[in-house]
Order: structure tokens, then C-alpha cells, then sequence
């Protein structure tokens, strides 16, 4: 059987970020999965979706439900960084 991709043209990234909040004096380290979804047109890559899902590190909780985060602060971040790389300010993804 062969794999087929559902959406053609989309590519997933995956990555983790490791965060620090206090409540007080207390640190707490969350751990936050990412799964980013991209598509690539002649003037570079851009965003399509992005899902997240938090752990804390601390705990023996289970993960938050999986949500849309491409509004958030993470998602924000990649939007600025596909941006700059269309524009020829850094390094671009191939």
C-alpha cells in the first residue's frame, strides 16, 4: 500500500519549546508540542495551520487537549520568521 498525503502541497513540522512560568515563587516548566503545517508557493513557505498541546514537566497530569494555536504567541513567532525568510532576511526552509 502506498502512502498518500491528504492534503498535497502541505508539509508537517514538528517541534517541542520548553517554557518557565512562576505562580509566585514557584517555577513551573510546561513542555508544548508542535505541529506545524506548511505549504510552499513561488514566493516562499507559508503557514497553512498550526496545532499545540501542553505537558507539564512537573507533573504527572495528563496533556491538554490538542487546539488551533496559529494565533498564539509560537505561532506568531513562525508567521514573522516565514515572513522574513520570503523577504531574504534569513535563512529559508527548502
Amino acid at each position: 500500500m502506498s502512502e498518500q498525503k491528504i492534503f498535497p502541497g502541505v508539509e508537517q513540522v514538528f517541534f517541542t519549546t520548553l517554557e518557565r512560568h512562576y505562580i509566585g515563587s514557584k517555577a513551573v516548566k510546561l513542555q508544548e508540542f508542535h505541529w506545524l503545517f506548511l505549504t510552499k508557493a513561488d514566493s516562499g513557505w507559508y503557514r497553512v495551520m498550526m496545532f499545540s498541546q501542553i505537558s507539564s514537566s512537573q507533573t504527572k497530569k495528563q496533556s491538554t487537549p490538542l487546539r488551533e494555536s496559529s494565533g498564539g504567541h509560537i505561532g506568531q513567532a513562525v508567521d514573522k520568521w516565514l515572513r522574513d525568510c520570503r523577504a531574504g532576511r534569513s535563512l529559508s526552509i527548502s
